[in-house]
């Protein structure tokens, strides 16, 4: 899912500082729009995210989200698909920032892209593998309780003072989630309860978020095996 900041866009200097990288093209002056990792959803003046996946690798994708107006590829130069030397891309007036991992490298740009939104909260994370939903309802009564205004991003949904939206994923992609902090941020929530999933922790989706409590509810056979 891809979220709009404002419409003017973000500059990509700007989204790209603090991120370790390689730019291939132009940078100053470039506006990003929307940050998404779907090329179905390309646009012109998107940035895409390329994701590598268990079955399908987003790199397979990259002409696609370029005939359809992206103008920033975010690529991991091992998985570009055929021999495409770093040398000469950046001539068709794309820019390509070559990173590492372009899951970690989602992570910052998606939190750029939304201002760092996480920042102007209290964030607590619940993890384990039972137990999540309930115990995020019970910080919830709790935060509400001592006069805060909590918000909370799980399994069931995710809420907010009269806000309330299905829950597509317990911890959603980078992109949807620092869009929905800084919805929440705006709105004057002050604590964010995020349920952690093992997925979302090994798929770098909360990665750079400075939690402030941490809970830890248990841990049985089904993450035994997954981990």
């Amino acid at each position: 899912m891809s979220q709009r900041h404002d419409k003017g866009g973000k500059d990509l200097a700007e989204l790209l500082q603090g991120l370790p990288h390689r730019a291939v093209g132009p940078v100053q002056g470039r506006r990003v729009v929307v940050v998404l990792t779907d090329s179905r959803r390309a646009q012109p003046g998107a940035m895409f995210v390329a994701l590598p996946g268990r079955g399908v690798d987003g790199h397979a994708f990259i002409e696609q989200a370029r005939r359809q107006g992206c103008t920033v590829l975010v690529v991991e130069e091992k998985r570009l698909p055929g021999p495409l030397p770093v040398a000469s891309l950046g001539q068709d007036g794309v820019t390509w920032v070559v990173v590492d991992d372009t899951r970690k490298a989602l992570a910052h740009l998606a939190a750029a892209f939304f201002g760092h939104p996480a920042r102007e909260m209290r964030l607590i994370g619940i993890t384990g593998t039972n137990g999540k939903t309930t115990t995020s309802y019970l910080v919830e009564a709790m935060v509400r309780a001592c006069g805060g205004k909590p918000g909370v991003i799980g399994t069931v949904d995710y809420r907010f003072g009269a806000s309330r939206e299905p829950a597509s994923l317990t911890t959603p992609e980078p992109v949807t989630l620092h869009g929905l902090l800084r919805r929440m941020a705006d709105a004057g929530v002050t604590h964010v309860i995020i349920e952690a999933s093992s997925h979302a922790l090994s798929q770098e989706r909360l990665r750079g978020l400075q939690f402030d409590v941490a809970l830890f509810t248990n841990l049985s056979r089904d993450h035994l095996d997954f981990h």
